[in-house]
């Protein structure tokens, strides 16, 4: 008698016994779920009263902070070392530290008696240019007239140019240094002149008194426009994919 092993038939006797205990647990699984299961229903009101907010469920891209090291520093352009473009002695100081100035607004006064030596030379370069302009004009109406000489008139054009040359420079001067040459042209000369910031902001350190000496180089005090400011900061090597503008 030959023994006959059909393993296929074992196994098919495990699947179904497995399958029959599956069904069994299955069975057992749905009454213990239809027992547990509950529905409770709240009203709007016992909602607000618990503080239960419902909401729509949202997709968001969740954020980072990096903790850096920095300084918060201002544009070139937007601070200023205040100087005179003359020398002289500090008459008057009409700011204080911490104070805010607009751009152009007077801050001391200087005085200089080249200053006044300045303006005493526009009025006599003021009068060298008529009487050459007079003469010029003269020679021009003698030469249309046959009588004159054309060097005479070379002669006087130049003169009348050279004048012309000398009291616009001596006008930029006086413009510069916030001295109205129509003012001296009517015969008005100071002997002080305003010192103006050339940038809005507040007065930072003032580093004269009255009575201080200064020359063209001497800081006379700071100003700093402090409305835009921006961050340098150290980000480490692995960080600096987390940093964008923004």
């Amino acid at each position: 008698m030959k023994t006959i092993y059909i393993p296929i038939m074992a196994g098919a006797l495990v699947i179904l016994a497995s399958c029959s205990g599956n069904k069994n647990a299955e069975n057992q699984t749905k009454e213990t779920g239809e027992r547990r299961t509950e529905e409770v229903e709240l009203t709007q009101e016992q909602l607000n009263t618990v503080g239960i907010t419902l909401g729509k469920v949202e997709k968001k891209e969740l954020g980072s902070v990096i903790h850096v090291n920095g300084k918060l520093k201002l544009n070139p352009q937007d601070k200023a070392e205040v100087t005179s473009l003359v020398g002289g002695i500090v008459r008057k100081i009409s700011v204080i530290e911490d104070q805010q100035v607009k751009a152009g607004q007077t801050v001391n006064y200087i005085e200089n008696a080249e200053i006044v030596e300045m303006q005493k030379n526009y009025l006599v370069t003021a009068r060298e240019k008529e009487t050459a302009q007079l003469e010029h004009q003269r020679q021009r109406m003698l030469s249309a007239q046959g009588a004159g000489v054309e060097k005479t008139l070379q002669q006087a054009e130049a003169a009348y140019a050279t004048a012309q040359a000398r009291l616009t420079g001596l006008h930029h001067q006086l413009v510069q240094i916030g001295i109205s040459s129509e003012q001296v042209a009517t015969g008005k000369i100071v002997s002080q002149v305003p010192v103006r910031t050339t940038i809005p902001g507040v007065v930072g350190k003032v580093s004269v008194n009255t009575g201080t000496y200064v020359d063209t180089t001497t800081p006379l005090m700071q100003v700093a426009d402090n409305s835009t400011v921006y961050a340098s900061l150290n980000v480490f090597e692995r960080n600096i994919s987390q940093v964008e503008v923004g």
